[in-house]
């Protein structure tokens, strides 16, 4: 799968002039923990949990995804070693307004100072724009989400909405389907930062 994050969504930087009361700075680097599983839906109901690499297959309304297809890229296990490992996260006005950017920080996956939109509420849950899989006239479109705690980033999702029409390797499918994989993440705290 192409998991290439792309251009910022203009939903996000215009959410971004929210003012916000109390979430925090959120701005920090963070060490990225992917669960080895992705969720697959149809239809929006959850019908299957694969563990890619291992030639796995869901039967969807009508036809087989062999989920490989989509996740496999240059023998890395997907998500661990196919998504972003390290991030920085940038939060310019706390307090005041939602925006937050994350920029990849993985010297091994993707493309290092890549970066992704998103904002943040004030209870600390927020929501990225994460590319879009370009093999579906329609693009299928793809999101990261979570939750910031004091620590890190609490019941985070990434996944990617593939709509009905798109041709997966052969499999034109005929609902829409969505495949999510969970995380949660580490901020790190700079040991040479002045208490």
């Amino acid at each position: 799968m192409s998991l290439r994050l792309l251009a910022v969504a203009s939903l996000f930087v215009s959410a971004g002039c929210l003012p916000l009361e109390g979430a925090g700075d959120v701005s920090g680097d963070y060490t990225v923990d992917y669960e080895g599983t992705w969720t697959i839906y149809e239809e929006g109901e959850p019908i299957a949990e694969i563990v890619p690499g291992e030639g796995e297959t869901v039967a969807l309304v009508e036809g087989v995804f062999v989920f490989d297809v989509l996740c496999a890229q240059d023998d890395r296990q997907c998500p661990e070693e196919a998504l972003w490992g390290a991030v920085a996260i940038s939060h310019p006005i706390p307090d005041v307004f939602a925006t937050i950017e994350i920029t990849n920080e993985d010297a091994l996956v993707g493309e290092p100072g890549a970066r992704l939109a998103g904002v943040v509420s004030a209870g600390g849950d927020f929501k990225a724009f994460a590319g879009a899989d370009p093999r579906c006239e329609e693009p299928a479109i793809g999101a990261v989400a979570g939750q910031f705690t004091a620590d890190g980033i609490e019941e985070g999702t990434v996944g990617w909405d593939y709509p009905a029409g798109c041709d997966l390797d052969g499999l034109v499918l005929a609902a829409p389907i969505r495949i999510e994989a969970s995380f949660s993440a580490i901020r790190l705290v700079d040991d040479k930062a002045a208490p």
